[in-house]
């Protein structure tokens, strides 16, 4: 008996296609248009008119070759269920002092690494890259925090601390470079054209 998935986007209803942009799971044309307004890859496609949905593929293929929408719907959570973050107030005015200081992420950014197909590959296909993040947040001292993000983006100076997982376990070199793979793809996910960011070739020797 095939196993019947929910709406990604009601939650409620069994769906009936998926999203030809980014592989959403979606149940009606009501569903469609809310994930259309929230995601930037469906919004360059056209609304269907009332009564069809813009390339919808049937349940009973999906069943059949839509391995990766299932997976993903069985480990993600719908993008409707996510609770943003206030928008930072943007100045009219840009300090050169602080023009290139690290900013909060807007909305639009937190959709991007929502969406990015590449960020959910990795949280789909590495099973310990979830209790690296949730350990890494769950560092109650801010300062130690930052300097557990330096240590494991190789850009910390002087002594740091190792860091320790909420297993007991303390992160490895492994740890290290999966963890720098998910940052390179987050920030490949959130940058903008002229933003400053991390140089992500390895390190020179001399």
């Amino acid at each position: 008996m095939v196993k019947k998935y929910k709406c990604q986007i009601c939650e409620t209803a069994d769906f009936k296609y998926k999203c030809s942009a980014c592989q959403v799971l979606y149940c009606s044309v009501p569903c469609y248009k809310v994930h259309k307004g929230i995601s930037p890859s469906a919004s360059s496609l056209p609304i269907a008119p009332s009564g069809s949905v813009p390339s919808p593929t049937p349940t009973a293929d999906v069943s059949q070759t839509g391995h990766d929408a299932v997976r993903a719907s069985e480990t993600l959570r719908p993008l409707s269920s996510l609770r943003w973050p206030p928008e930072p107030e943007r100045s009219m005015f840009v300090d050169p002092l602080t023009r290139d200081d690290p900013k909060p992420l807007d909305n639009e950014q937190y959709l991007a690494i929502a969406t990015s197909s590449k960020i959910r590959s990795m949280l789909r296909e590495q099973p310990r890259l979830p209790l690296l993040l949730r350990s890494l947040d769950s560092i109650s001292s801010s300062f130690a925090r930052e300097r557990a993000l330096e240590l494991i983006l190789d850009v910390a100076t002087g002594r740091a601390e190792p860091v320790q997982l909420e297993n007991g376990e303390y992160m490895n070199d492994d740890d290290f470079k999966l963890m720098r793979e998910f940052a390179e793809e987050v920030e490949n996910a959130v940058r903008r054209p002229g933003d400053l960011g991390l140089v992500w070739e390895g390190p020179t020797t001399t």
